[in-house]
């Protein structure tokens, strides 16, 4: 049964899911790290892990961090000017186009990929010590 839905219905959905994929970035970005950070303090010394490989996951992880900080600052400046001008003129609406806002959007993908790309450096690093000593 398919139900009609408003754009205002659908943005509201599209906000929504953005809010819950930042915070699964956020909770995949900080577990890679604290995973990473507790191997660096305490290696075991069964698995014989590379601290130099664990601090490249640290700082993918941290940069995955940085682009999401980034990306609500830049949030933050493009909505501020889009506010201004609303307060001047009722009809203004998001350029899409506009740097800012094309920014914003790069660094939404650019922290999901990055937060992939972390965890898959965790695993390269991880997986061949795991499955080699049984």
């Amino acid at each position: 049964m398919s139900v009609a839905v408003t754009p205002k219905e659908t943005l509201n959905e599209l906000q929504w899911l953005s809010d819950r994929l930042s915070n699964q970035v956020r909770l995949v970005a900080t577990g890679v790290l604290a995973l990473c950070w507790g191997l660096i303090i305490t290696p075991p010394a069964t698995l014989g892990l590379s601290a130099r490989a664990l601090l490249v996951v640290s700082l993918l992880a941290l940069a995955t961090m940085v682009l999401d900080l980034l990306q609500y600052v830049v949030g933050y400046i493009n909505t501020l000017g889009v506010h201004r001008r609303a307060l001047r003129d009722a009809d203004v609406a998001f350029d899409r186009s506009a740097p800012l806002y094309r920014l914003r959007m790069g660094l939404f993908w650019g922290k999901q990929i990055l937060a992939g790309v972390a965890f898959l450096a965790l695993l390269a690093v991880l997986l061949p010590s795991l499955l080699t000593r049984s």
